[in-house]
């Protein structure tokens, strides 16, 4: 019988540059941060079929390639205070009227496991994430929308 290769979150490297941030955000399996879980969402359906009055069917391929982030983490972790602290920085400069930055984010996030690479340009963040007060730290979702996401 085959052995599956054992993952571990702890493979995971995360890294998001912008250009109104201090340096990258970055967050690795083994760095602490209070990240739950990364995933990848595709926003396109590329496949899509429409049946014409006549009954034929009619397939058409569509364009695109954005999609989202979505990164589960502790409301404490400093993670979430760097992702704050450049939300707050990106909507100081819309307010002003200054929306350039919006989209200007990078992310690239890797697992050394399996190999697995995802590249992210245009990002921005969808929305500051919905926040629980409760006897214990919550875990909060960030989303970030990118214009375009490859997949390798």
């Amino acid at each position: 019988m085959a052995q599956l290769v054992t993952y571990s979150a702890k493979n995971t490297n995360f890294s998001l540059a912008h250009p109104l941030a201090a340096g990258p955000i970055q967050a690795a399996g083994v760095s602490a941060k209070g990240v739950n879980s990364y995933s990848i969402r595709m926003g396109v359906e590329h496949a899509n079929l429409q049946v014409a009055a006549d009954g034929g069917i009619v397939p058409s391929w569509v364009p695109g390639e954005w999609g989202d982030i979505e990164i589960s983490m502790y409301q404490t972790s400093t993670l979430h205070q760097d992702f704050l602290a450049l939300y707050n920085a990106i909507k100081a400069a819309a307010d002003a009227g200054d929306t350039s930055q919006a989209f200007a984010g990078t992310v690239v996030l890797v697992s050394i496991v399996d190999g697995s690479v995802h590249t992210a340009t245009g990002v921005g963040f969808q929305k500051i994430p919905d926040k629980a007060y409760g006897a214990q730290a919550a875990a909060i979702n960030w989303v970030l929308r990118a214009c375009d996401v490859a997949s390798e």
